[in-house]
Parts: structure tokens; C-alpha cells; sequence
């Protein structure tokens, strides 16, 4: 499924939030995302370990080319390119996406497939989950969590508090993105769960969807998450438009 972001819909709503408050300036009153909705959304875990940056050490860019040039990767594939030498903040986006699950050998082994997982990972949270504008690459102080999960046995990966550092990222993407004025500015934090939330708490040009395509507690383990009844086409509309809903919202149009 893919997720349509709607630009005009998030600035309007980054124009609404106050830095001294920390919360959306509504005319029907103020709000903002908590950890319950995040994590019912995104479907991540908030009562576990604290997240926080760790330090691979000055030999991390060795070790990882290490790893990943022994890949067993299909005929045919472009041979295995490094990244530059003097990037320090971090693998680049064209080294991760070689290791795509299109391009895994079909006797790929455990380790193989693993690396392939971290890459992803990697990918995942740069520009979906933790968004900057260090645009190419992923921070180095990430490394040790993607290949901790891509390494340990599916029962025995260790549980983060992945929600509060979400949250965390979303509202310093807010605070950030209403004091802007570069016209070149990106809104950086998460706006996939920023987006998903307003569509779930206020009633306004929102996609419909078919709720009968989510069967929440089947399996209990792959169960889609609520964010993914979001991932629909939808119209676009122009910022102004968007604006002046927000200016006539009502307390009626608030869940």
C-alpha cells in the first residue's frame, strides 16, 4: 500500500501550531498528538526501553563495507558500489538501495538476508520514520539498532519506546517548521503519522476508506495497524482551501 502525502493539507496545519504551547491552535480549541494515538497508528511500542544515540566507534564505515560487500546478489546485478570514503554522517541512500529484495540471490543465506533487513531498516527510518535535512545519508548513530533488529531471532528482538522518540521527532518537526522561512524548507519529523493522525482526529477533507478491509486481531502479530486504513488515493485540494476549513472548524469536527 502506498500512503499519498497531501503538502498543502500539512502546511496548513504546521501554520497552526504555537511554540509556546506546544499544541494546534484550533478555533474550537487546542490539540496535539499523544503517545496513544501514535502508537495505535503506527503500531509501534512506547512502554519499553528509552531510544537514544549511541556511538559505533571511529571504524563503523570499514565494518559495515565489511558486511555488506560479501552479499550474494543475482546475475547480473551492478557489482557492489561503497560509499564515498569521506562521508561521516552516515551510509548513503545509493548504497543502501542496491540491497532491495528484488536484487537477493534465491539461495540467499541467513546472514544475507539479514543484511538485507538492516538496509532497509536503515532506509525506513531515515526517510520515512526519523526525516532531517541531511538529506543522502543516515546518521551513523542509528546503525546499532537496525543491525540489532536485522540480527536477532524475530522472539528475541529487543522492545524500544519507538513512540516517544516518534513523538518526540514529530514535535520538533512542528516547532521547526512553523518558525521556516526558506522557500527551499522541508518539513522534517514524521509526516506519514502527523498526516494519519489529523485524518483520524479532524473531520476535514479526509479520504473515506473501506473499513471493512481491516480485520484488526486476526493473527495478532501481522495485523495491519489503524495508519494503514490511510493508504488510499485521494483528492487534492489548494492550501487555501485547506485554510479556510481550519478557520470555520468547529468543535462538531473534532474526534
Amino acid at each position: 500500500m502506498r500512503f499519498s502525502y497531501d503538502m498543502a493539507l500539512l502546511v496548513s496545519l504546521v501554520n497552526r501550531w504555537r511554540l509556546e504551547m506546544h499544541m494546534f491552535h484550533l478555533p474550537c480549541g487546542e490539540m496535539a498528538p499523544t503517545l496513544e494515538y501514535i502508537s495505535l497508528l503506527a503500531g509501534l511500542p512506547c512502554a519499553c526501553a528509552a531510544v537514544g544515540a549511541r556511538n559505533v566507534g571511529v571504524g563503523w564505515r570499514d565494518e559495515m563495507l565489511g558486511y555488506f560487500s560479501v552479499i550474494q546478489q543475482l546475475d547480473g546485478v551492478a557489482p557492489f558500489r561503497p560509499f564515498p570514503a569521506n562521508e561521516k554522517h552516515g551510509p548513503t541512500k545509493a548504497f543502501l538501495v542496491q540491497f532491495v529484495a528484488d536484487t537477493m540471490h534465491p539461495l540467499a543465506g541467513v546472514q544475507d538476508v539479514s543484511r538485507h533487513l538492516e538496509a532497509y531498516l536503515m532506509w525506513l527510518f531515515k526517510w520515512v520514520i526519523f526525516t532531517e535535512t541531511h538529506g543522502n545519508t543516515v546518521s551513523w548513530s542509528i546503525i546499532p539498532y537496525t543491525r540489532e533488529g536485522a540480527d536477532a531471532d524475530p522472539a528475541e528482538v529487543l522492545q524500544y519506546s519507538w513512540v516517544s522518540t516518534v513523538l518526540a521527532v514529530v514535535y520538533r518537526g512542528l516547532c521547526d517548521g512553523c518558525t521556516k522561512i526558506d522557500d527551499n524548507a522541508i518539513l522534517t519529523g514524521c509526516s506519514l503519522l502527523l498526516q494519519m493522525w489529523l485524518y483520524e482526529r479532524i473531520t476535514i477533507d479526509k479520504p473515506v476508506v473501506d473499513l471493512s478491509t481491516y480485520q484488526f486481531g486476526v493473527d495478532g502479530v501481522d495485523d495491519p495497524t489503524m495508519g494503514s486504513l490511510w493508504c488510499k488515493r485521494r483528492t487534492h485540494h489548494a492550501y487555501p482551501d485547506f485554510v479556510r476549513q481550519f478557520d470555520e472548524l468547529t468543535v462538531d469536527c473534532v474526534r
